[in-house]
């Protein structure tokens, strides 16, 4: 079946094709799993293919497959060649005052607020995996993660997604802490390689 889209030039028709069915019903994971392997098995740029992600990241916020999705090719790619692109999306659903005063929901409802709306989950998720893949997010991103534990260090940047993303999913915490450890930890060493100074940007 791969060989013969390939052969048949008609690779363009079958992203189209999910592209269409994704708009249709952005919830349906069948059709997300169908482009992945299209994009997978007949050679189609994975670069073009993380930006159409983000794409449909800010179509479809509220749902988890296109979150599912970025993270899925961000495997194929080399993450930091990409952080401007995600500083930009990221910033878009950070920091939780942006999205307090979008609802008209109170400050001192932040635990509330993440535990009702998922779209936050789904952005905190993906920024720690990414992170854990090389990405490194701009002051911006981690002034608005600070911002759910009032602090401006960026190396609690990623243990303050790690306590947000217990909250939501408490069966996984074992996950985010090991994640958060190894981004930390990452972070850490730069930290001290470069030194303060060279870090006063983040």
């Amino acid at each position: 079946m791969w060989n013969a889209i390939e052969s048949t030039g008609r690779l363009e028709e079958e992203l189209q094709l999910c592209n269409e069915l994704i708009i249709r019903d952005p919830t349906s994971s069948a059709v997300w799993d169908q482009r992945f392997y299209v994009v997978v098995k007949c050679g189609s740029s994975p670069f073009a293919e993380f930006e159409q992600a983000i794409k449909y990241i800010l179509d479809y916020p509220t749902f988890e497959n296109p979150w599912l999705y970025l993270r899925r090719i961000s495997l194929l790619v080399e993450i930091p060649r990409f952080s401007e692109a995600l500083d930009c999306l990221f910033c878009k659903f950070l920091p939780i005052q942006t999205f307090i005063d979008d609802y008209h929901m109170l400050a001192d409802e932040v635990e509330g607020i993440l535990a009702a709306e998922a779209t936050y989950g789904f952005a905190l998720i993906t920024l720690l995996e990414l992170a854990y893949q090389g990405y490194e997010p701009c002051p911006e991103v981690i002034d608005g993660v600070n911002s759910l534990s009032f602090t401006n260090n960026p190396l609690h940047c990623f243990d303050t997604i790690c306590d947000a993303l217990t909250l939501l999913y408490p069966l996984k915490r074992y996950y985010w802490m090991w994640l958060a450890s190894g981004v930390s930890n990452r972070m850490t060493e730069r930290y001290r390689e470069v030194g303060p100074m060279d870090n006063a940007s983040w």
